[in-house]
């Protein structure tokens, strides 16, 4: 759905005063300044909802509530402006339901919650904005509504409907809600625009000219390539979700100079089908710079795998990284280093299975830096480019 309209605030008025939210949504003629783009509530967090390019240089923080109008009437110029700013804009979905008012809102932020335990998040999220009115005056729409849209978008009903009713589940929201009432939020939507707490729009096309606004004064991002001595170095390393291997091997993480293929990360990168060995090629890049190349979040707190799916602390579970068989607390700030052996590994902290997966880890990365000649000669190494390969222009 495309909205250019001028008129939008119109919608929004009418959109509320049909559902009685006009009491909590509020539209200020200038923005607010007590926020800063310092802030670290506005930071991304590893388990946030993202949108968009990761590398966007505008970063767009949306605090929603399902059942409100307002919100509603927002979802498509958002949804739009992603469309239209692609390459420059990555939006930030958190939850603030409007307990008072809004009955339904916690359960429908539920159900997003439990889709995205699934991997699902988003299309949970645009059948919940697509079909507001309809659930939004069920008397129970967990129970009526919302498993037929698990199955619409294909997911595990039963999965679902078991973490529908996982209190654990609220954690995330709770955080979102705590981290927008020490942001002083008042009302939903609530739109900061790169740190920058931003007046409700009053058109789509008022908000795209923010956005581009926004996007010109973005600080350039200087090619780190220019600054990095010239390396070529591997590391080992192995990722454990609730005792499942990640295989690193599919098409989708790798680099590739094929015909259609293309290049992840110019500096660090995974390729020739490989998934056990990290080819570095520039100083200081990190586990969380790695990973976030591949489209995964990391952080000391969660694994959020590129389909959404999250893997967080919890529950008797654990997010722990070991490098060279020892405990690391530096999780994504950890810097690889050539002939590390890397381990990420989430689940219970049982003994003997982390001894085994430490232990599975490779050790051929001395292969590949050439530091072990006895061993062999590395493999012929397809050039994706980056810092001492060698390539130029991509050949």
């Amino acid at each position: 759905m495309t909205i250019s309209m001028s008129g939008l605030v119109k919608v929004i008025i009418v959109a509320v005063l049909v559902f009685g939210g006009l009491a909590i949504w509020k539209y200020s003629s200038s923005p607010t300044t007590s926020v800063t783009s310092q802030d670290p509530l506005l930071e991304v967090r590893a388990n946030d909802w993202v949108r968009g390019d990761a590398h966007a240089p505008v970063t767009l923080v949306e605090y929603t509530d399902f059942q409100c109008p307002a919100c509603g009437a927002y979802y498509p110029v958002v949804e739009q402006l992603l469309k239209d700013m692609e390459g420059k804009l990555k939006v930030v979905i958190r939850h603030y339901p409007l307990l008072q008012v809004h009955p339904n809102a916690l359960p429908a932020a539920r159900a997003a919650e439990a889709a995205g335990r699934q991997g699902k998040f988003f299309e949970m999220y645009d059948l919940l904005f697509g079909n507001q009115q309809e659930w939004s005056t069920a008397a129970d729409p967990s129970k009526s509504i919302f498993p037929s849209y698990a199955g619409k978008i294909g997911l595990d009903i039963e999965k679902f409907r078991s973490d529908l009713a996982d209190s654990t589940i609220d954690s995330a929201i709770n955080a979102d809600r705590e981290s927008g009432n020490s942001l002083n939020i008042e009302g939903t939507p609530t739109f900061f625009l790169n740190g920058e707490k931003i007046a409700n729009p009053k058109s789509a096309e008022e908000f795209k000219s923010l956005v581009e606004a926004a996007a010109k004064k973005a600080p350039v991002v200087q090619s780190d390539a220019t600054a990095a001595a010239e390396i070529h170095e591997h590391a080992d390393f192995k990722v454990y979700l609730a005792g499942q291997a990640v295989d690193f091997s599919q098409a989708k993480y790798q680099s590739s100079e094929e015909a259609g293929g293309k290049e992840l990360d110019a500096s660090v990168h995974l390729h020739d089908g490989n998934g056990e060995i990290i080819h570095k090629h520039q100083t200081g890049v990190t586990m969380g710079r790695f990973f976030q190349s591949l489209g995964i979040a990391f952080s000391k707190e969660c694994f959020q795998l590129d389909g959404g799916e999250k893997f967080c602390n919890g529950n008797g579970k654990t997010l722990q990284l070991f490098v060279n068989g020892q405990p690391n607390t530096s999780f994504d700030a950890y810097e690889i280093q050539d002939l590390d052996r890397i381990l990420v590994t989430y689940g219970a902290s049982d003994e003997k299975t982390i001894e085994s997966q430490i232990a599975s880890v490779g050790d051929s990365a001395c292969i590949y830096s050439e530091t072990c000649p006895e061993r062999g000669k590395p493999p012929t190494e397809g050039c994706v480019g980056g810092l001492g390969t060698g390539c130029k222009d991509g050949q």
